[in-house]
């Protein structure tokens, strides 16, 4: 439909970017046990697949389409 979007795999990329991050930020210890292990949940290993979904993010609102005029140069 040309309507812009941002993939899932993108979103999904970011947001196990961004909890690898967090776990590296704590030190050794129970809790970043417990998100490590989280993390494995969500976004499973090579063994089993993660428990979340993540599907593709498109505009909340109507996009206005407007005429756009290409003149192709050969």
């Amino acid at each position: 439909y040309g309507i812009p979007y941002i993939p899932a795999s993108a979103i999904k990329g970011i947001t196990n970017h961004y909890l690898q991050d967090l776990i590296n930020a704590l030190e050794e210890g129970e809790e970043k046990e417990k998100l490590q292990k989280e993390r494995q949940v969500i976004f499973g290993e090579t063994e089993n697949k993660g428990k979340v979904i993540f599907f593709d993010a498109f505009p909340t609102n109507n996009p206005t389409v407007i005429t756009d005029v290409m003149t192709p140069h050969y």
